[in-house]
């Protein structure tokens, strides 16, 4: 969808998008602890995926992104317990037919 900026927030920021946007992108943030993520259903199979980051606070706690990254996906643990790191927060994000 071409990227428009209806309440100029990227003014505020002093840049915006280039071209179309694909994703969704919200963050949540609770003492030290924050995540930013990003939803979006690119093979339009109505099964969105997320990506994100999650950074916890000084005692290890975190907050779940709006857009409901908890972590990175770890294959090894099969759960979303990466922290610190951009990528898929579910085992099969980023992983569509397109």
């Amino acid at each position: 969808q071409p990227f428009v900026d209806v309440g100029g927030d990227f003014a505020v920021l002093g840049w915006s998008p280039e071209g179309k946007i694909f994703f969704n992108y919200a963050v949540a943030a609770a003492g030290g602890a924050f995540t930013a993520d990003a939803s979006a259903d690119l093979d339009e199979d109505g099964n969105p995926q997320v990506w994100g980051v999650v950074h916890p606070d000084l005692l290890g706690a975190t907050v779940v992104g709006p857009l409901s990254c908890a972590g990175v996906w770890d294959a090894t643990t099969a759960s979303p317990s990466t922290l610190d790191v951009v990528g898929p927060c579910g085992a099969n994000h980023g992983r569509g037919v397109l």
